[in-house]
């Protein structure tokens, strides 16, 4: 046990303990001064006032405990237990020490026994009544008293041992140990799932089907067998199934059964198999014969169903179908989003379009869209061509008093008009940005 280094009721077993933790003489002396004139060490940061070496700060921080230390008229005592015989079986006791307070409280504690047979025991000399005794009792592994004896060489032969509080003091108690009588266990039937396969003659889907496994241990009073579910399971795919492990009311009732069926259901289809039990003879004094239900079954089931659902039960006087009756159909909540303005819709296909290189034809102009080039050759074609020559200039016909005609440069074909071509790009640019718009 640790000592409070602020103990001074137990400074000669404080020093003890530094000297044993390896602590230098002087760090001792400094302590015990600090100590005498009052000083106190709240955590081992407290230490470095004192200007200890580094390596006794760091031995006094596991080998001694800080804060206020325990009251003076707390004592420890020590109570080592023998057993007087079958030692090997004294394990898992208890010691149990009780005491009338001051208060006029009882006050119970417990203290297991460990291997070694001690236990440690911390009294407030100061909280037990005056006149009042300390009860002492030992209780075995399932909690009954056992007899016990004050002393090494004593006889167990008492329940309770009382000690006076003027006469506590560290003891050595001898516990009689006897032998406890173990009823023999009955053997748990082990419990286990049935896993098969469902076919189906008259369909290939054979998932989703549900199965119910049945037994039953008696006969009700007519004499048939009185089934109850003991297990459950549906098909997946190609119909194997795998049902929880078969539940019964006790664990033996599993072995041993008197008839078993499977009740296999879909929609409002339902049919009942028997299933075939295992039987095993077990040979003893008396014969028994188990039965139980097989881990691994196959069901085969045909297109008709051994009970259906009618379609209504009350026959007669059917209120189902009463129209005039007014029922709550369905409750739902719902909220509609209404668009007050019609959209506009164009027909458009998002394509690149073919690109003409002016540059080519005229020599300038670079690269523009095929539209924006047809519409420039027609605005070009249609806009009037200028004559060769002047009219005061033009050739006249003597003999017949006629001006020739002029006829029109042949190489203004190829003239550019780049103004022309900039307002036709223009036009189509706010067309597309127009598109659409209202």
């Amino acid at each position: 046990m640790k000592e409070n280094i602020n103990n001074l009721s137990r400074l000669s077993d404080l020093k003890k303990n530094l000297v044993e933790n390896n602590i230098s003489a002087n760090a001792i002396n400094s302590i015990e001064k600090a100590l005498k004139n009052g000083l106190r060490f709240r955590n081992p940061a407290d230490l470095a006032i004192l200007n200890l070496p580094v390596s006794d700060i760091k031995i006094l921080e596991t080998a001694v405990t800080f804060g206020t230390p325990p009251s003076t008229t707390v004592k420890t005592f020590q109570y080592t237990f023998k057993p007087s015989e079958n030692e090997n079986l004294f394990y898992g006791y208890q010691f149990l020490l009780s005491y009338v307070s001051t208060e006029q409280y009882t006050i119970a504690e417990s203290f297991p026994i460990e291997d070694l047979g001690i236990v440690y025991v911390d009294l407030d000399i100061a909280e037990i009544a005056d006149g009042s005794k300390i009860n002492y009792q030992v209780k075995n592994s399932i909690g009954e008293v056992v007899q016990i004896g004050f002393g090494n060489t004593s006889t167990p032969d008492v329940e309770i041992i009382e000690v006076n509080k003027t006469s506590l003091a560290s003891a050595i108690i001898k516990v009689k140990v006897e032998k406890i009588e173990q009823s023999q266990l009955t053997p748990i039937a082990e419990g286990y799932q049935v896993k098969g396969k469902l076919i189906c003659t008259h369909s290939e889907k054979t998932e989703g089907y549900q199965i119910v496994i049945m037994a039953a241990l008696a006969n009700d009073s007519n004499g048939n067998p009185d089934f109850f579910p003991v297990g459950y399971a549906v098909t997946e795919t190609n119909g194997y199934f795998v049902t929880g492990v078969l539940v019964f009311n006790k664990p033996e009732d599993g072995e041993r059964i008197l008839a078993a069926k499977a009740v296999i259901s879909k929609e409002d289809k339902v049919w009942e198999q028997p299933i075939n039990l295992i039987r095993k003879e077990e040979a003893g004094i008396d014969t028994t014969v188990k039965t139980k239900i097989p881990g691994r079954l196959i069901i085969v089931i045909s297109d008709k169903a051994e009970t259906t659902k009618d379609d209504c039960d009350c026959k007669n006087d059917c209120n189902e179908l009463n129209f005039f009756e007014k029922k709550v159909l369905e409750e739902y909540s719902y909220y509609t989003v209404v668009r007050t303005t019609e959209p506009s819709i164009i027909v458009d296909t998002i394509e690149d379009e073919e690109e003409v290189d002016l540059d080519e034809i005229y020599g300038t102009g670079g690269k523009v869209p095929l539209s924006v080039f047809r519409k420039y050759q027609v605005a070009a074609n249609v806009m009037a061509k200028p004559m060769i020559a002047s009219i005061s200039n033009l050739p006249v016909n003597n003999d017949s008093g006629v001006i020739m005609r002029a006829a029109p440069n042949p190489n203004i074909r190829n003239v550019f008009n780049k103004d022309l071509l900039d307002k036709i790009v223009a036009d189509s640019k706010v067309a597309g940005a127009l598109k659409g718009k209202k």
